[in-house]
C-alpha cells in the first residue's frame, strides 16, 4: 500500500479488480503481490516461500508463464498443450517451453515457428531460450501437467542458431575476438564450446549484469565510450554478428574523423 501502489490495468478493469483491493481507509488501495509468506516467530520477520501463480523472475523482470504458454498455443493448430518452466543450467536462468504437438512429421519447422511467433508476440525476456517437442507432456494422477517429470533439455542446442541444424562460425577478427569474450563471460569455455554468431546472448543464458561486463570488456579491447556506442544498443542487437557490426561501424567513424589542427593566428605588424 501507499503512494507506489499503481492506478491499475489500462483498459482491463478485470485484471485491476483482482490485484487491487481496499483493506481500510487509512491505508487506501493496496496491491495483491500473489506471494505466500509466513511470519517467523523466532526472528519475527516476514518470509516469501512461493506464489499462487506461475509467476517467476528472471534476469530482473517478473513473467507470468501462463502469458508465454497462452502464445505458444496460439502459434499452430498441431500444438495440443504446452507448459513453460524456469530452469537453471550453469549458474544462469532460462525459459524452457514443453510443447505437445500431434505429430512429429515437421519438427524443424515447428520449432522455427514457434521461435518466430514468440518473438513477435512478446517481450524479448519473456521468449524461452528452448523449445522442447513431445508427444504427450507427463500428467499427476489429477490429470495435471507433472512439472517434476518433465526431461531435461538439451542446452547444448543453445549454441547453434535456433531455427538451423549448423553453426555459424564467427569469420573477422572482430566477431572472433567478442565470441571469446562471451564464452567467457557465460561460462561456456569450460567445455569448449562454439557459439552460433546468430544467436543471442540472452538466449544463452546472458542478463542485464553480464551485458554490463561484456561492454567493459568491449570498451577496453576496442576503445569504444558511451558516446561511440551507447549500451542501450547492446541490449537490442545481442549477437555476435550485430555486436561486430556495431563496433566496426565505430571503428569506421573514428577514422572519418579529420585530425585536430591548433589554429595559427598572426597580425599584420
Amino acid at each position: 500500500s501507499g503512494a507506489g501502489v499503481f492506478a491499475g490495468y489500462l483498459g482491463r478493469d478485470d485484471l485491476t479488480r483482482q490485484v487491487l483491493i481496499e483493506l481500510d481507509e487509512d491505508r487506501g488501495l493496496c496491491y495483491r503481490t500473489g506471494d505466500y509468506g509466513r511470519l517467523n516467530v523466532t526472528t519475527e520477520q516476514l518470509e516469501c516461500v512461493g506464489r499462487r501463480d506461475n509467476q517467476v523472475k528472471l534476469r530482473g523482470q517478473r513473467i507470468e508463464l501462463g502469458e508465454i504458454e497462452a502464445c505458444i498455443l496460439s502459434s499452430d493448430t498441431s500444438i495440443s498443450n504446452c507448459v513453460v518452466i524456469k530452469v537453471v543450467h550453469a549458474s544462469s536462468d532460462y525459459l524452457v517451453a514443453c510443447v505437445q504437438r500431434q505429430s512429429d512429421n515437421n519438427d524443424e519447422h515447428l520449432l522455427a515457428l514457434l521461435r518466430s511467433h514468440c518473438e513477435s508476440h512478446l517481450a524479448s525476456f519473456m521468449v524461452p531460450s528452448l523449445f522442447t517437442l513431445l508427444d504427450r507432456l507427463p500428467l499427476t494422477s489429477s490429470g495435471k501437467v507433472d512439472r517434476c517429470q518433465l526431461p531435461m533439455p538439451d542446452f547444448s542446442s543453445l549454441l547453434r542458431n535456433n531455427t538451423m541444424n549448423c553453426i555459424c562460425m564467427p569469420c573477422s577478427n572482430a566477431e572472433r575476438t567478442i565470441a571469446c569474450m562471451w564464452t567467457e563471460i557465460l561460462y561456456l569455455n569450460d567445455n569448449n564450446d562454439e557459439i552460433d554468431i546468430h544467436t543471442s546472448f540472452f538466449v544463452l543464458g546472458g542478463n542485464s549484469m553480464k551485458l554490463m561486463k561484456l561492454y567493459y570488456q568491449y570498451s577496453v579491447h576496442f576503445k569504444i565510450d558511451l558516446v561511440s556506442l551507447p549500451i542501450a544498443r547492446l541490449f537490442y542487437t545481442a549477437t555476435i554478428a550485430e555486436h561486430a557490426k556495431l563496433i566496426e561501424q565505430v571503428d569506421v567513424q573514428k577514422s572519418q574523423v579529420s585530425e585536430w589542427k591548433p589554429l595559427h593566428l598572426s597580425s599584420d605588424a
